[in-house]
């Protein structure tokens, strides 16, 4: 922890900055900040006039500890919510770009008094609550002098645990549920729950890594569970995802998720017995609203999930409707090795890789064959299908027509699967051109699941792609609510006010994204093309100087080259690739957008014509994309749109 040392205090617009007792202050009142972001900005207020690089600002904020510098990112991220600064304002801390962070706005320094107690003292901060919480879960448990847990393994053979394993939790579960039911126990006033926001990280394993699936499998169900339920706003999986670790702290996760509540579980597991301990926690003060510690020796994983999700639902929304008591109970499928295949196929697919990705479809395929009905197995081939055009370079022929096959079985089976309809609206978006579809889908799914972030954020694709700039950018305004630290949410924004012509919204939402991620390619794009339509052709090439991805992106380059008049280098790097390429199915596109820079437009619609041959995916954007405006005029420009459903 940072310390100031210093008795005066900091002012600065409407807040105060008290060093000593480690207070941001607003209009008098204290503005609730995490540890780290607080000692960000002590940092950054204590050096006002000058950049402080981000590898200096890592050091002092966490000496000698590793850590990415999306932990910073994050803490940035938090510290400028707090303040209350919008997306494209910077009026305390300004970005300087591949080096690291300044703060801007007058401080005036006042003298600290040291007369009466001030209301503020008794201020416990999140660090201190979260060492007391961790203190009053840890008594719960018996200790060995070594401090690890006293739970004796059996000795034996490991083969068949796994499927034992996974029978066994909810009995756990159903216990604590079943004397809370039974007896008509009821929490305290002063530990009910506020708030409607939740995140449910990855059940984490005490004795080993080798099933750390199963952990994001139970957390990726419970939270499909609850994405059904209205006015519950649940984290999604990719969101939790990175606190697999056992190393994570759960209360500086819930911080950075911005969220209410937390739900955390740990695993410990050999032969058939097993120990669970569950515990919600309110994010305002940590209080453990419930938390338990139990060993066992046989049940079903299905069990826990009911019990778990209801607990939850109920903490959260007092009343729940029939449909969705429902749906916090329905099983998707009955057969153990069916779900055990599903969750690792969950596990594999949040990580967003070529390679993942395969082995997500070959988990996927396990499932659907230990159970042709599990129509969820279906709807997450179809997920995976989706995403091999982006991230495993497969030609959107080979893949589409499998994502819609298998999304289409899986509403066969069960037509409530929000999943199943988003993913059968995106490939009817993305390869059928069958928009009427593909809204038809979206819509369901967001009635069926008004929680899920990826139907709002492929539905706020769908809005953009159809030129509805104010109902896209409300879509992935909504999908940012549910999922605020998503990059790639975060960077599809971007490119949303991008083609809605907001340029200067543009930029600065890029710079957002980049705070997450800096090396995210497609945030960066979105902020060279922002700057090129304005004019700041400089800015828009340097960023392409990033590495050597961004080098590679050259039509990108040939475009601001035209674009800024320097016709001689694009014609360059047009026919250098034109030869390199030569026969290449995606190439008419990054040819047209070099020649539209150029302004030869009998080119670019020869080009896009052989485009539309191919069917490329890319030409969805031919109706909003700033570099083709010059042929909006053009006859033949509109009759090509009108083909493909844009007009």
């Amino acid at each position: 922890m940072i310390s100031g040392n210093t008795s005066e205090l900091y002012e600065f617009g409407s807040f105060t900055v008290d060093p000593v007792k480690r207070l941001l202050l607003k209009d008098g009142s204290p503005v609730a900040l995490s540890p780290k972001a607080f000692d960000a900005l002590l940092i950054l207020i204590e050096n006002s006039g000058r950049v402080v690089e981000r590898n200096e600002l890592i050091e002092k904020l966490w000496p000698d500890t590793f850590v990415e510098e999306i932990n910073l990112n994050v803490q940035i991220s938090l510290l400028r919510k707090s303040l209350g600064e919008q997306p494209n304002e910077h009026r305390y801390i300004v970005t300087v770009p591949r080096k690291g962070y300044s703060f801007v706005a007058e401080i005036n320094r006042i003298e600290n008094g040291t007369g009466d107690r001030s209301e503020h003292e008794d201020f416990t901060s999140a660090a201190t609550i979260e060492d007391q919480n961790r203190q009053e879960v840890s008594s719960q448990e018996e200790t060995n002098p070594d401090g690890k847990a006293a739970f004796a393994w059996p000795s034996g053979e490991r083969s068949n645990r796994l499927p034992i394993a996974l029978s066994l939790l909810a009995l756990i579960i159903i216990g604590i549920t079943s004397y809370a039911w039974l007896t008509g126990a009821r929490q305290p006033s002063d530990l009910q729950p506020s708030g409607g926001s939740i995140a449910i990280l990855p059940f984490k394993h005490l004795t080993s890594n080798e099933d750390d699936y199963l952990g994001v499998g139970i957390a990726d169900a419970l939270i499909t569970k609850l994405s059904n339920i209205d006015r519950i706003i649940v984290r999604p999986t990719s969101a939790v995802l990175k606190y697999s670790d056992a190393a994570a702290d759960p209360m500086a996760a819930g911080r950075e998720l911005e969220v209410d509540l937390l739900l955390e579980g740990k695993i410990q597991r050999a032969g058939d017995r097993i120990r669970v301990t569950v515990q919600m926690l309110r994010m305002r003060d940590g209080a453990a609203l419930w938390a338990d510690s139990f060993d066992e020796s046989y049940t079903n994983i299905f069990g826990v999930e009911d019990s778990i999700s209801r607990r939850v639902a109920e903490a959260v929304k007092t009343n729940l409707n029939v449909e969705e008591k429902k749906s916090l109970v329905k099983h998707y499928t009955e057969n153990t090795q069916a779900y055990q295949a599903y969750i690792r196929g969950r596990y594999h697919w949040n990580k967003r890789t070529g390679e993942e990705l395969i082995k997500a479809i070959g988990f996927f395929e396990e499932a659907i064959e230990r159970d042709p009905g599990y129509g969820l197995a279906y709807a997450g081939l179809a997920d995976s299908y989706n995403l091999m055009s982006i991230y495993g370079g497969r030609l959107p022929k080979d893949v589409y027509p499998k994502a819609k096959e298998a999304a289409m079985k899986a509403i066969e089976l069960d037509d409530t699967l929000a999943e199943a309809h988003t993913s059968l609206a995106y490939a009817k978006m993305r390869h059928d051109w069958d928009w009427a579809g593909a809204e038809a889908d979206f819509k369901r799914a967001l009635d069926l699941a008004p929680g899920y972030a990826t139907a709002h954020h492929w539905y706020g694709e769908y809005l953009m792609l159809r030129g509805r700039a104010d109902e896209a950018k409300a879509a992935f305004e909504r999908a940012l609510e549910l999922n605020p630290l998503s990059v790639i949410i975060n960077s599809d924004l971007a490119w949303v006010l991008y083609y809605g012509r907001d340029y200067d919204a543009a930029i600065n939402q890029s710079r957002k994204a980049l705070e997450l991620d800096r090396d995210f390619i497609p945030a960066r794009l979105a902020l060279a093309n922002a700057y090129a339509e304005k004019g700041m052709y400089e800015e828009a090439l340097a960023e392409f100087g990033y590495n050597d991805i961004m080098k590679s992106y050259w039509f990108h380059i040939g475009y601001i080259l035209a674009k800024s008049g320097k016709r001689n280098q694009a014609l360059r790097i047009l026919n250098k690739n034109e030869m390199i390429y030569k026969g290449h199915p995606q190439l008419p596109h990054p040819l047209a957008v070099i020649h539209a820079g150029l302004g030869d437009k009998d080119r670019v619609i020869e080009l896009l014509e052989e485009g539309y041959r191919n069917h490329l995916e890319v030409l969805l954007y031919m109706k909003v994309d700033p570099r083709f405006d010059s042929l909006r005029s053009d006859e033949r420009f509109q009759d090509l749109l009108s083909r493909i459903g844009l007009n």
